[in-house]
């Protein structure tokens, strides 16, 4: 069962490492390792049947984001089939939508986490209580408060799922998780909790930073192999500049305002003007004394 948990279900959720509001780069650089053909895990990775991504599960409704409407006997909608009977099984009035995208190749920014697997022919859809990728909060780049009741409600059919889906069942009376193996409210509270209160900015998540040790430490407890990767953004042509300075100095200039330019531009315009019409008259103001004097000596 480990074995075709491996091969059968690939997991990347946003939350540890995703990098969802830079364009999914870490997930990127992730999967271009893997696929590297001198990486002894790209087969693994093409053999997957399905990549499913966690987007944001903090609020009521799921919606299955893919690129296309399953077709039936596919590894999309057998996995959509199994959300359907744990959200059956476990919470009546939980509904599950399935919404088709397709990937815009034309725009450089990625729409949803599976678009990056979609684009290498890999089955993969997005889990995601955000209906649109243009909800508006989806764009907003701040915490937003999260109902432990929910989260707790819709990481239970996300693992009541995946179990379901690796484990090939399809009776909807029987549970696959239960008693110990069912999601801690109190846990994931301590955790949506943590992670509220710590800086969990790009420019600050190093290797020895808190936040990855904490993530590090958790799915410890629960998983037999955890790998903390880090990578670099390319010096000649990187997608996002990092400032990794936490104190820089700022410098400000008390400058003249634009009404001042203004000003002194029709003042230099006048006096130009002026010498301009004065070189201009000299001629004539010569002729004119050289008259005068002309009639008095007559």
């Amino acid at each position: 069962v480990r074995y075709r948990a491996l091969t059968e279900a690939v997991v990347s959720t946003q939350s540890t490492g995703g990098a969802g509001k830079l364009n999914y780069l870490s997930s990127k650089t992730w999967m271009e390792r893997k696929m590297a053909a001198d990486s002894p895990d790209g087969a693994l990775l093409s053999e997957a049947e399905f990549v499913l991504c966690i987007d944001s599960v903090g609020k009521e409704g799921l919606h299955l984001h893919v690129s296309k409407q399953p077709k039936a006997g596919t590894p999309a909608d057998r996995m959509l089939r199994a959300f359907q009977e744990a959200a059956s099984l476990l919470y009546p009035n939980t509904t599950l939508q399935t919404v088709p995208k397709k990937v815009n190749l034309g725009n450089p920014m990625f729409a949803w986490h599976h678009e990056i697997f979609t684009v290498k022919r890999l089955s993969a859809g997005t889990l995601s209580n955000f209906p649109s990728h243009t909800t508006p909060g989806r764009l907003n780049s701040f915490d937003q408060k999260v109902d432990d009741g929910v989260l707790l409600k819709n990481t239970h059919i996300i693992a009541e799922a995946i179990g379901r889906y690796v484990s090939e069942v399809s009776d909807e009376s029987v549970a696959i998780l239960q008693d110990h193996m069912v999601p801690s409210k109190e846990l994931l509270a301590r955790t949506v909790q943590y992670l509220a209160s710590t800086e969990r900015s790009a420019t600050l998540l190093k290797r020895e930073s808190s936040v990855i040790s904490f993530l590090d430490q958790m799915l410890n407890k629960f998983i037999s192999e955890v790998i903390v990767t880090d990578f670099k953004a390319s010096k000649r042509d990187p997608e996002f500049q990092f400032y990794d300075q936490s104190e820089v100095k700022l410098f400000a200039y008390n400058v003249k305002p634009a009404v001042f330019d203004l000003f002194l531009a029709v003042a230099v315009f006048a006096y130009l003007g002026a010498v301009y019409l004065c070189v201009k008259a000299i001629p004539h103001v010569l002729t004119a004394i050289y008259q005068s004097k002309k009639l008095k000596s007559s």
